[in-house]
């Protein structure tokens, strides 16, 4: 059985939410199978894996009741919407494990290339000093196939 990550459901959720309502969103999950509904009612793990075709369901669900636009640029948009808050976690994830002293206040994204590169200022409170730094996160592929996203910083 095919499986995705906890990311993809949490975040499609958080799109649909944001697009129209937490109502739409709720919708949709009433209208999948109880199996299903089980899980998105659960405790969602990011890092869980999940079996795609819940995310399959629950997409098509979405498509069917809101897709303003062709079903091809609803997808892209439900994917940008992933791969920044995807982008999102893995820097904060990042400055947490790398540098525990700072407290993230926001992060700021901006995609600069069609390879999904992104540029990202943190504001971060160090002690009790404010300071922004600046890092690049970038998709990286491995040799057998595992993806990932390869954060560094730019200055210090």
């Amino acid at each position: 059985m095919a499986s995705g990550k906890g990311t993809l459901l949490k975040n499609l959720g958080e799109y649909v939410a944001e697009r129209h309502d937490a109502a739409a969103w709720r919708g949709i999950v009433d209208s999948l199978p109880p199996d299903d509904r089980a899980v998105l009612d659960g405790l969602l793990l990011v890092g869980g894996w999940y079996p795609v075709g819940i995310w399959n369901r629950a997409v098509a669900a979405y498509l069917q009741r809101y897709a303003a636009q062709s079903i091809d640029q609803e997808m892209t948009a439900i994917d940008s919407v992933d791969e920044r808050l995807e982008v999102r976690e893995s820097v904060t994830k990042y400055l947490s494990s790398n540098h525990p002293e700072w407290r993230i206040q926001g992060l700021s994204l901006t995609h600069f290339s069609e390879d999904a590169d992104y540029f990202i200022a943190a504001d971060v409170m160090d002690g009790s000093t404010p300071k922004i730094v600046q890092l690049r996160a970038w998709f990286f592929v491995k040799d057998n196939g595992e993806t990932y996203w390869k954060i560094a910083l730019m200055d210090s």
